[in-house]
């Protein structure tokens, strides 16, 4: 009997995936996949679903819970909106603000700042136009002067209408001024004479 060739075992190799310790696969994973959630919270991502939520939520909670804010609550609202970066929730808390109470300035003017800050110039523009003019009313030209520069900026043409308004207001100060001047101011009575003592 012819001896047979002896045979060499065969070594199978192993997967590079079985050669690995499953602890090391899964914490490998799992950083992955916490590296997509942080990637996809900074590009706001999950960000519409959030919104989405709220709106949802907001149609569920009767409106009489949120009528009961008062209008400063309200307010709060909208600056905590922006400074979370929901800006449509912000331009909307200020919005509700104002169909509540149409004089409140600090609403209208935080109002611009968040449409001058998301891109919303000419918009932006008419918000503080719109709160200068409220200033003006309410005796408050200092604000409207403030407001004056960055209308100039974004709208020019309402820049030179409150101009306008503000040149007529301090020509009218300047008028009472003068007139109160040139008014005869009333005399002092003279001193009553002192009477003589009789002993």
């Amino acid at each position: 009997m012819a001896a047979q060739p002896e045979q060499t075992p065969v070594l199978q190799e192993k997967s590079i995936f079985k050669r690995i310790p499953n602890w090391l696969m899964y914490a490998t994973l799992a950083l992955f996949v916490a590296i997509a959630l942080a990637f996809g919270y900074a590009q706001h991502w999950f960000k519409p679903g959030a919104d989405k939520s709220q709106e949802v939520l907001g149609a569920v909670v009767p409106a009489s819970a949120t009528a009961t804010a008062s209008p400063q609550d309200a307010l709060t609202q909208a600056r905590q909106a922006f400074a979370s970066g929901n800006v449509q929730g912000a331009v909307n808390g200020y919005r509700e603000v104002l169909a509540k109470n149409s004089d409140e300035i600090d609403a209208m003017g935080e109002l611009g700042n968040v449409l001058y800050a998301t891109g919303w110039i000419v918009q932006a523009a008419q918000s503080y136009f719109d709160a200068a003019n409220k200033a003006i009313d309410q005796n408050k030209p200092h604000v409207a002067e403030a407001l004056l520069p960055v209308i100039i900026r974004a709208n020019p043409m309402l820049a030179s209408q409150l101009q306008d308004r503000l040149f007529e207001l301090q020509s009218q100060q300047i008028d009472a001024q003068m007139r109160a001047q040139s008014e005869p101011q009333p005399q002092a009575a003279p001193p009553a004479p002192a009477q003589a003592q009789h002993g």
